[in-house]
């Protein structure tokens, strides 16, 4: 009995690792490829559209996990990469657009956006309001940076988009409170002070805090690592 449950778990552990490597040479293909939607993986199920952060590299390490999660599961999924240099509404025209090609062949598609991607998405599902999308935002700073826009012109990674997210995108929505569309926010600011509930006058405890989706659709982590806050969201979803 042993013998065989060691067995398994080797049989467990290659297979994550071989999927962790198809997930490395996933992200060096999306990042290598031009501005906009890609297919990553040919599967069954809704199809999942993955969208970046604001990091210098758009294939972060933090989703070599979950893509890796999603080969094994066999899964349908897209890679939207957006360019910071164009504006927050080129960006989400271009997502947008291939969201609504996606759905000419799909009744339905799920929308993942990390970090300033959440912001893009978020835009997006909005504009696609009557459309069937779902929405997850994770860690993404809605409310805009604490620091003034000019005080990041300095850092490469810093564009068009970028900047208009850290000004607050929130107030460009046309609904304050969206469907279909879930958040996944953080109540530790020391860990993202960009992306936190608990700063000016909303908190995470307040009757009063709503996030676009609402706070029903609000749910709340206190995570070591994005790559962990990623993981979670992934496990919940899938």
């Amino acid at each position: 009995m042993k013998t065989i449950l060691l067995l398994s778990l080797m049989l467990l552990s290659f297979s994550l690792f071989a999927s962790e490597e198809k997930a490395i040479t996933i992200l060096k293909k999306v990042h290598e490829a031009p501005i906009g939607m890609m297919r990553i993986l040919e599967g069954h199920g809704v199809p999942l559209i993955l969208v970046h952060g604001i990091d210098p590299l758009p294939t972060q390490p933090e989703w070599i996990r979950p893509i890796a999660k999603l080969i094994e599961l066999e899964k349908n999924v897209y890679f939207y990469k957006w360019d910071k240099f164009r504006t927050l509404n080129e960006n989400q025209t271009l997502l947008v657009n291939a969201i609504k090609v996606i759905l000419q062949e799909a009744p339905q598609v799920t929308l993942i956006g990390y970090s300033a991607g959440g912001v893009i998405s978020l835009f997006a599902h909005d504009e696609l309001q009557d459309e069937n999308v779902e929405l997850h935002t994770i860690a993404s700073p809605i409310f805009g940076y604490d620091a003034p826009s000019t005080a990041v012109f300095g850092i490469p990674f810093v564009g068009s988009t970028t900047i208009e997210i850290g000004m607050g995108a929130f107030k460009k929505l046309k609904h304050f409170q969206l469907n279909g569309c879930h958040h996944w926010v953080n109540t530790s600011c020391e860990l993202d002070k960009h992306a936190c509930v608990n700063k000016k006058n909303f908190s995470a405890q307040s009757r009063l805090f709503a996030m676009p989706c609402g706070s029903e659709n609000t749910r709340y982590f206190s995570e070591e690592t994005h790559e962990s806050i990623l993981n979670k969201v992934f496990e919940s979803i899938l």
